[in-house]
């Protein structure tokens, strides 16, 4: 089962400035999003058969998607074993590293971080565990249908109970129609 874990997040737009009117280069322009698209594409696929986890985008792509589109664009299409484009989001097993050693292994921006991960009932690291938070939160899509559950972990260093509270917070997606213990889910820290 697969956790997304997301410490940066949102995917933001290319934006062009051009003084040029774009109605005569709409082609031109479509032709250049093309390429851009395929060249991220292609060079998260090479990045990864080399064995590179850092997953960059080109400059001017932000990683900024909405719980809804965490879970329905990447989640779902992950469960379901089918290609997520962009392929930016890299599996890892998170439970061996500490918060703080996830750094560069994951799609990265300012400081949160997504990943994919196994769900494990033992959230414990080498140094601390995550703890969880409140209750499971629905995430909805836009005709208000509930589509998976999000829920929060906050990251203690030492053993349980006694452990010391640190600020980093972990967000867990899974999705709806599926059941605790066998749930795919998706993390965001």
């Amino acid at each position: 089962f697969f956790i997304l874990l997301c410490f940066v997040s949102s995917l933001s737009y290319l934006f062009l400035s051009h003084t040029i009117n774009i109605t005569h280069y709409k082609s031109f322009f479509f032709t250049i999003l093309l390429f851009l698209e395929l060249l991220s594409i292609a060079i998260g696929y090479i990045s990864r058969e080399m064995g590179d986890n850092n997953v960059n985008l080109p400059p001017g792509f932000r990683f900024y998607p909405t719980d809804e589109e965490l879970v329905v664009h990447f989640l779902q299409r992950k469960a379901a074993l089918l290609p997520c484009h962009p392929d930016v989001i890299p599996d890892l097993d998170l439970y061996p590293y500490d918060p703080w050693e996830l750094n560069g292994k994951a799609l990265a921006e300012g400081n949160q971080w997504y990943f994919y991960s196994r769900r494990t009932q033992n959230r414990n690291t080498s140094n601390g565990y995550w703890k969880p938070m409140g209750i499971d939160e629905p995430v909805v899509n836009s005709s208000s249908k509930k589509v998976g559950m999000k829920k929060y972990f906050l990251f203690y260093i030492g053993e349980g109970p006694a452990g010391i509270k640190t600020n980093w917070i972990m967000q867990e997606y899974r999705l709806s129609d599926c059941d605790s213990s066998s749930s795919r889910s998706s993390k965001r820290s």
